[in-house]
């Protein structure tokens, strides 16, 4: 943001239309496009209709405040079921692991027999679906 700001500081000196330069350097950076966008929106209307700058620069500035205040809040309120995610995709490895360790040869079972092979197949599409699913719901947690 820094890096757009100063190029944008630079171009205003030189008498360069602020706004139109903020939408270029917003279209430039998509992580930050949107409030960058904002930013232009505000300097257009300030220069449109005569309003403070300032004021508008700092309902921005409290307003993106507010909003990475959230995602770090919901970023923290989703780290426990992330962690529950990894854990719970992994417990059948542990478990094939496990049964190994104690002589139960599981392996065997899962990659010789014809019904191991299948439930082989079974469980490991499961897995998937459930990391697949776990991350669509996480994903429309996230701000």
């Amino acid at each position: 943001m820094h890096r757009v700001l100063n190029a944008v500081a630079v171009g205003a000196r030189l008498g360069a239309q602020v706004p139109a330069l903020l939408a270029r350097h917003a279209s430039g950076e998509p992580v930050i496009a949107a409030d960058v966008a904002r930013l232009a929106g505000c300097w257009a209307l300030a220069e449109r209709h005569g309003t403070a700058l300032a004021d508008l620069v700092d309902a921005v500035r409290v307003d993106l405040d507010a909003r990475q205040r959230l995602a770090g809040q919901v970023g923290a309120q989703l780290a426990g079921p992330r962690a529950t995610a990894t854990v719970l995709a992994g417990l059948p490895l542990l478990g094939i692991a496990l049964g190994q360790g104690v002589g139960a040869n599981p392996w065997h079972v899962l990659s010789a027999t014809p019904a191991g092979q299948a439930l082989l197949v079974l469980g490991a599409g499961l897995i998937c679906a459930g990391v697949t699913w776990s991350g669509r719901i996480m994903a429309k947690a996230a701000p």
